[in-house]
């Protein structure tokens, strides 16, 4: 065999298997390989999109992810607001800095969730990561609402803290993400990225609520997410009962 066709022997992707292929007929053979996908029920399919893990990962996301896009949408003016000899230009160039840290700290999350994975052995090392970024950033936001601030290095200080906490959050969810329900992982991680865009628009509508009182606003957000991830700590980060068998 030549390198040609070792190269495309490891090429071939997964036969997907749907339950309502016909069986095969007498003398044929069916190899199943230990990657096959056995497509889901639209029962199973329900299952894993109410289950209770999936919500605790989802729920999370929602307030962390869309945290991050609601403060995206206003920052800049806040700065403006509480920084008006900066000018429009310099405090867009700041507000740009809380997004761009997203290069560094959202992976930093997921890294930091697989090296407590390895570790450990144990997905609530990963669950207990995911809890307590949740909660480091509620309470900066709480910080930068109740305090808001007029001086610049602790505008930039709080916001660069919540930054690292926030987008690691983001990052160390979608390290828990694959091992919810493994056998229909789209369905979560497609479920999860609905729920971040969802509390995009809810806090949105927190800012727009309270017009140009954007520390009010922060500090609500901050109450929720807090709220949020501490009813959602006790739940396994893999259900006991599989909705969907690995055979």
């Amino acid at each position: 065999m030549g390198l040609d066709d070792v190269e495309k022997k490891g090429a071939q992707s997964p036969h997907i298997f749907d339950r309502d292929d016909p069986a095969p007929a007498m003398g044929q053979f069916t190899t199943i390989s230990p990657d096959t996908v056995v497509a889901p029920t639209r029962k199973e399919a329900l299952s894993v999109a109410f289950s209770l893990s999936t919500f605790a990962v989802a729920v999370p996301y929602a307030c962390s992810f869309g945290s991050e896009l609601a403060i995206n949408s206003i920052l800049g003016t806040y700065y403006e607001k509480n920084f008006p000899h900066m000018g429009q230009t310099k405090t867009g160039q700041w507000a740009a800095m809380f997004g761009l840290l997203n290069v560094v700290c959202r992976p930093v999350g997921g890294l930091l969730g697989d090296f407590l994975y390895r570790s450990t052995g144990s997905l609530w090392s990963k669950k207990l990561l995911l809890t307590s970024l949740g909660l480091l950033m509620g309470a900066f936001e709480l910080a930068i609402g109740f305090t808001d601030p007029k001086q610049e290095a602790t505008m930039f200080g709080l916001i660069g803290g919540l930054a690292l906490f926030l987008e690691a959050c983001n990052g160390a969810n979608f390290a828990l993400v694959p091992h919810v329900h493994p056998y229909a992982n789209g369905i979560v991680s497609g479920i999860v990225g609905g729920f971040g865009n969802l509390g995009g628009i809810i806090f949105a509508i927190v800012f727009r609520y309270h017009g140009s009182d954007y520390g009010k606003s922060l500090w609500i957000i901050g109450a929720i997410s807090l709220a949020a991830n501490l009813a959602l700590s006790w739940v396994r980060p893999v259900p006991k009962t599989p909705v969907i068998a690995s055979s």
